[in-house]
């Protein structure tokens, strides 16, 4: 990515900067991505549907760290999703959490002056609700390493749910009685771990293929002290890949990051 916004020229260390993307596993969309210059603008780059090869891997950008799902699960299973950590970031202020029990969660949490973050990358599929059970399971089991004081947690991901409380209200198609059954369950389950929506309501992040008509598939929810760190939450219809029908949601957060030692090179 080339363009750098204003919240990035306060110094990269300063904010955390995370670019969520959903690449439709288009190998055009994929190559898209790894030909910017994301390492000069995001710190954590959050992927779902990447495209896979045909030896079953999926390729990083460079200068980035990659956290995918538990490679014995990725055996039976594509992955759908990976997060891309920016190689400028200490390893020793963040860790990959392992998620044993789905191969649709990956997870990162952070440590440091602002206390505790952990991010979720969440693929929901629009079939079932596995992932739903697997997160909760998941958090239920590690609450307290998740959640008091000092910790904040953030959930992106496509979670393929379609309510009034995100999508357009007026537009009625979307809300069939299995689809409000299907999102009612999701609201459950934000209301568990309490968490809010902080990407604005009514902000599209799809464009369908054939109708051009919008919805929101794609979302990012937090616990509610993180919204008092969201310096920006919204989508980049402009920086939309190639051959994908999902729009970027970038999210800045007011947490400083731990640079990487870099060690001095001969000038020849």
């Amino acid at each position: 990515m080339n363009t750098a916004t204003n919240e990035n020229q306060q110094g990269n260390n300063k904010l955390l900067r995370i670019l969520q993307a959903n690449l439709c596993h288009s190998d055009p969309a994929h190559l898209h991505l790894l030909n910017d210059k994301a390492e000069e603008e995001w710190d954590i780059l959050v992927i779902q549907e990447p495209h896979t090869t045909y030896f079953k891997s999926i390729r990083t950008l460079n200068g980035f760290r990659q956290v995918y799902p538990d490679n014995e699960l990725r055996r039976c299973k594509k992955a759908r999703l990976a997060i891309w950590v920016n190689s400028a970031i200490s390893t020793n202020s963040w860790k990959a959490l392992d998620i044993p029990s789905s191969v649709d969660i990956t997870a990162i949490q952070f440590e440091g002056d602002h206390g505790v973050l952990t991010l979720f990358n969440i693929y929901n599929s629009c079939t079932d609700n596995k992932t739903e059970h697997a997160l909760d399971r998941y958090i239920e089991a590690h609450k307290n390493k998740l959640y008091g004081p000092g910790k904040n947690v953030l959930w992106c991901g496509n979670f393929n749910r379609h309510h009034p409380l995100w999508d357009d209200d007026a537009d009625d198609c979307l809300f069939m009685t299995t689809a409000m059954d299907a999102s009612s369950r999701l609201i459950q389950l934000l209301a568990k771990w309490d968490m809010t929506m902080l990407l604005p309501n009514g902000i599209p992040t799809l464009q369908h293929w054939v109708t051009n008509k919008y919805s929101r598939p794609d979302n990012v929810f937090g616990t509610k002290d993180l919204g008092d760190l969201v310096i920006k939450c919204s989508t980049l219809p402009e920086r939309r890949p190639v051959k994908t029908d999902h729009i970027p949601i970038a999210i800045i957060l007011d947490i400083s990051t731990t640079p990487a030692p870099t060690s001095p090179i001969r000038n020849f």
